[in-house]
């Protein structure tokens, strides 16, 4: 997590997508999306209320097809995000008790135009995958994600939907929201 706000220092503008499932948890909603942007958080969604809330004034305003997109791709991940869950347990032989599957994607800006993005996933506190996006690939951060990693990598369209995500949708909304927070 260090290693992901070291890439987008001071001065620079961010976007992060943080997704978390709970299993188990029954105190919680079972999944939550947060979206920060600059460090402040301005989305959240959950599976208790189905909708999506804007955290800032900008934002409300907003009536265009990205922040719809978004709606649409916050409850695909849910029902995504239910699956994989599943599985995790499966493999790790987990029935009872709270586990947490975690995803982080996003993209920055430096002072200079460049743009970076990370995409990856979390298993209880542990990495578990990292998206290589200069080789367009999936990489285990443990044993225990070999499989993933190697079902993943061997569906090329996905690999290239989530390049696609960070290179090109999350960073025209990272623009677009420099923008409406500017206008603020």
């Amino acid at each position: 997590l260090l290693l992901i706000y070291l890439l987008f220092l001071p001065g620079s503008h961010y976007l992060h997508f943080f997704f978390t499932g709970i299993e188990g948890g029954q105190t919680f909603p079972e999944f939550i999306v947060v979206v920060m942007f600059d460090g402040a958080q301005i989305g959240y969604y959950d599976s208790t209320d189905e909708k999506v809330i804007s955290k800032v004034e900008w934002l409300k305003e907003d009536t265009d097809p990205d922040w719809s997109e978004y709606i649409r791709r916050s409850r695909r991940s849910q029902q995504n995000f239910k699956y994989n869950m599943k599985i995790l347990m499966q493999r790790a032989n987990h029935t009872e008790s709270v586990h947490v599957y975690q995803r982080m994607i996003g993209c920055g800006t430096d002072n200079n135009g460049k743009t970076r993005g990370f995409d990856q996933f979390g298993y209880n506190g542990e990495d578990y995958l990292m998206f290589e996006t200069e080789n367009v690939r999936w990489i285990a951060a443990s044993h225990f994600a070999v499989l993933q990693q190697d079902k993943w990598n061997s569906d090329r369209a996905g690999r290239q939907d989530s390049k696609d995500f960070i290179d090109h949708v999350c960073t025209r909304w990272l623009k677009k929201f420099i923008i409406y927070q500017e206008k603020s």
